[in-house]
């Protein structure tokens, strides 16, 4: 029997290489990692490293207690193309952490690959949104993609008013960039007050508002976001927490559209450090 022809061997070299290389990504993909919860022990450790600052205490919404906070917790995250998927940990470490002045942040873990972060600054009357910042990173296998959203808000609006009642609205503005898109995002909200009253966190009652927030995003992404807050009414900590995310980014092989849905509880009012 006569052999294949030489042109034969030489064209199938090729060809297997580039199945070679496609297995490989192929497989990378199929067995990539997947993001665990972050560790309270960790961020303790971290924030104890850190050295906060005494913020000014004239004002109506006087900062919560520094420390790290234990919340109770389920969700996720979903990018439509390449498909990947994230799972919250069931428990999140939140970091309340002083900054200049009247201002102080909100850091939540949401796992190891996810986080979430405000800057909320007070005065004698409102306690604001001074910024946001949303980081995470994706395992594709071979590829490993990492985004920041970095956002400044309108200063002295929103996120609690000086005298909380049902129906009362508030506005502002928040404009930045994510490091995933170029262009400017805008995010606009609207929050209402829908309810004033007791919340039980632990064994512990403490007088709560809660907000619907509802945010449009348009510029370099465009979306949606709606989010239901409980907060402290003596100092704005955040108590409780609804999402229900869905932004869409413009890419070489058509839209990607990130959604995002969870909820989250604090266990105690008192932080562990």
């Amino acid at each position: 029997m006569r052999g294949l022809p030489r042109w034969w061997i030489v064209a199938l070299v090729p060809f297997a290489a580039v199945l070679a290389i496609v297995g490989f990504f192929v497989s990378a993909y199929v067995f990539r990692s997947h993001p665990g919860p972050e560790s309270m022990r960790s961020v303790i450790r971290g924030f104890k490293e850190g050295t906060p600052g005494a913020p000014s205490r004239n004002i109506r919404y006087p900062p919560p207690a520094a420390g790290v906070y234990r919340l109770e917790g389920r969700g996720g995250e979903r990018i439509s193309f390449p498909p990947n998927s994230q799972v919250d940990g069931g428990t999140l470490p939140a970091t309340v952490s002083y900054q200049s002045g009247s201002c102080w942040q909100w850091h939540v873990d949401y796992n190891v690959a996810h986080f979430e972060q405000y800057e909320f600054c007070s005065d004698a009357t409102h306690l604001w949104v001074a910024g946001e910042q949303d980081g995470q990173s994706w395992d594709f296998g071979a590829v490993q993609v990492t985004n920041l959203a970095r956002l400044a808000c309108t200063p002295g609006t929103g996120a609690l008013p000086p005298e909380p009642a049902v129906g009362l609205r508030l506005h502002w503005i928040c404009t930045g960039v994510n490091s995933a898109t170029s262009g400017r995002n805008v995010q606009a909200t609207t929050a209402r007050v829908v309810w004033v009253g007791d919340l039980t966190i632990g064994h512990t009652k403490v007088r709560a508002i809660h907000e619907l927030d509802r945010t449009t995003v348009t510029g370099a992404q465009t979306g949606s976001a709606v989010e239901n807050w409980w907060y402290s009414a003596s100092s704005g900590l955040p108590l409780r927490m609804q999402r229900a995310i869905s932004i869409h980014s413009p890419s070489p092989v058509g839209t990607v559209t990130y959604t995002e849905t969870g909820s989250w509880e604090m266990a105690s009012l008192k932080p562990q450090v």
